[in-house]
């Protein structure tokens, strides 16, 4: 088992990030989500400051997203995040497959 490093060490973020697993990457994204949705439901929405906030959150956890939906207004939300050709192409291409299954 690793140690906790002490108050004097520094830890970089490549050790953190190989510290999690996809798994538990997505397991920690849902119930960040499921806790905001729990005080979205109590608080007064700020739709440009909370979509702000929610990509600074996907953010930490994902190189590169896609966000669509509706905002509880009904006004369609869409939120792209890459960073090179790379990304983009990547993302283009599960939109499009996730597109396909949604085709049934």
């Amino acid at each position: 088992m690793a140690s906790e490093p002490d108050q004097n060490e520094s830890v970089d973020d490549e050790s953190l990030d190989a510290d999690i697993d996809d798994r538990e990457a997505k397991r920690l994204i849902k119930e960040v989500l499921k806790e905001d949705v729990k005080k979205g439901a109590t608080k007064k929405i700020n739709s440009e400051e909370d979509l702000e906030y929610m990509a600074g959150l996907l953010s930490e956890f994902l190189d590169c997203y896609v966000v669509l939906g509706y905002d509880m207004e009904g006004n369609g939300i869409e939120i792209y995040a890459a960073f090179n050709q790379q990304q983009s192409d990547s993302l283009r291409m599960m939109v499009g497959e996730a597109a396909a299954k949604l085709n049934v």
